[in-house]
């Protein structure tokens, strides 16, 4: 009996598939006559295939969430597997004092590492030179360089196939290693004496030997302040690759604003280099300007659909300004790059309240909700990642850079649309793009008007036809004048 429901089944199949072959055959000739976007099969597949995309999407975006709701606010979910197996690179220690003592002379005095931040800057250098996206580094909130642990998560691939379960497993890891070493603290914090601890004991309260005060108080205090840091070092890497195509005209950009070119790094620190940056407090670009400090230094409008700090170069033209005014304020390198992630206004009041214009003394006391880790620690970061990238021949060996961009400036004088521009010039939409990312898709599609004033730039050699434009509408102008001149005098 089921032998012949299978023959049954198998014949239906067969002539099921006769038909579908004549109606392909059929349908061939017919769809020759229509047009891509007029054909109704491949309207449906487009259909279905950005359904699918689209619920592909919304699937990993729940993953995401899930996966970093999983953890602390501060940690954030490795999605991707690393390039290698998670082994951690070799960096001995005299390479290490070898580059943060500045031996081969390649950053400038201004930004020598200071004694009293040379411990927080070497954990914020190897975050950024030894551990990738891969590794998870357990340290204190305080004192970052007492670290107690870092997992390898790259260990979950070889278990586990779905992405899903692979996010789960890494944040299981963190939060078990989390709970490890705060169940050691809370013992070491409960004991009345130092002797015989264990192996693990030993281990955790020897990392805080330097520490001044009681042991009780320093390891309760601890068992609340275990904070996990993923690895920057794939970060880097990239950023240093991105920068090949903005990095030398901004420090033109910053040589002639006199000011040092090593604070050209700090898109390093804020971005990596990503052009499309968008932080979930609205900070855009590799400078991360929020909208309303933006506002001041440049052009924001998303009804012109122009956004200039996403345009690199225009966007270091106004970090040049914002530095510039930090430092005329704090009169302090240290004190002014940390008033780029803090506010110069919360700095001042904060060496008031000290009673010191020292970095290190702000970090230690001065006390303030908004004074959080990420401004305690942002000069660190970007010392350490400044000197990583002007050491990376030593650190990271050979790294192939994108091509500088050759360009130049165009000033729009008459409101124009961008269709225009691409057809006097001879230039596709990637190629506006590509030159002027600050262009939103309202502008690149010719929906607004590019206003007089702003500074196009385009490919050398490109913007002839349009210089000549404007002679050519001077010249108009001229005749125009003269003709309408002649009438009123008759």
């Amino acid at each position: 009996m089921l032998i012949d429901s299978l023959k049954v089944i198998n014949s239906f199949k067969n002539i099921f598939l006769g038909l579908l072959c004549l109606f392909m055959v059929g349908y061939s000739g017919y769809r020759l006559s229509l047009s891509p976007d007029k054909d109704p099969v491949v309207n449906f597949l487009q259909h279905f295939i950005k359904t699918k995309v689209t619920q592909h999407k919304v699937k990993n975006n729940v993953i995401k969430t899930l996966a970093a709701s999983s953890i602390s606010e501060n940690d954030i979910a490795a999605q991707e597997q690393d390039e290698d197996n998670g082994d951690i690179p070799t960096l001995s220690q005299g390479l290490i004092d070898y580059v943060l003592n500045d031996r081969g002379s390649r950053i400038s005095d201004e930004f020598n590492i200071p004694n009293d931040l040379r411990k927080r800057i070497e954990f914020w250098f190897k975050i950024y030179t030894l551990y990738t996206i891969s590794h998870a580094v357990l340290h204190d909130n305080e004192h970052p360089w007492i670290v107690y642990d870092v997992i390898n998560l790259n260990s979950v691939y070889s278990k586990y196939r779905l992405a899903d379960q692979r996010n789960a497993a890494k944040s299981q890891m963190i939060r078990n290693a989390r709970y490890t070493y705060k169940n050691i603290l809370e013992k070491l914090a409960n004991r009345s004496n130092y002797l015989f601890l264990s192996k693990d004991e030993q281990k955790v309260y020897a990392l805080f030997k330097d520490i001044p005060g009681s042991r009780k108080t320093i390891f309760l205090k601890a068992k609340n302040s275990i904070r996990v840091q993923l690895g920057q070092r794939d970060s880097v890497l990239y950023a240093i690759k991105k920068s090949g195509r903005y990095l030398k005209n901004m420090e033109a950009i910053f040589e002639r604003e006199k000011l040092p070119i090593e604070l050209t790094r700090i898109p390093f620190l804020e971005s990596s280099f990503n052009l499309d940056a968008y932080s979930k407090d609205g900070a855009s670009g590799i400078w991360q300007f929020m909208s309303k400090t933006g506002k001041i230094f440049l052009t924001v409008s998303y009804a012109q659909g122009i956004d200039e700090r996403n345009h690199p170069l225009k966007a270091t033209e106004a970090a040049a300004r914002l530095l510039k005014q930090n430092y005329q304020a704090l009169k302090d390198w240290p004190l002014a790059v940390t008033a780029y992630n803090h506010g110069p206004g919360g700095l001042l009041k904060g060496a008031k309240r000290v009673g010191s214009r020292n970095l290190n003394d702000l970090i230690e006391n001065y006390k303030d909700p908004y004074f959080a880790f990420a401004s305690k620690n942002f000069y660190s970061c970007f010392l350490a990642v400044t000197y990583a990238e002007r050491y990376q021949d030593k650190i990271f060996g050979y790294v192939p850079k994108d091509e500088q961009l050759e360009h130049e400036d165009i000033e729009i004088k008459y409101s124009m649309r961008v269709k225009y521009i691409m057809e006097l010039c001879g230039l596709t939409k990637a190629q506006i793009k590509t030159y002027n990312p600050d262009l939103r898709q309202k502008a690149l599609d010719s929906r607004s008007y590019l206003p007089e004033g702003y500074y196009l730039k385009l490919p050398r050699g490109k913007r002839k036809p349009l210089l000549d434009f404007y002679r050519e509408v001077e010249e108009t102008n001229k005749i125009l004048d003269q003709m309408l001149g002649q009438e009123k005098e008759s």
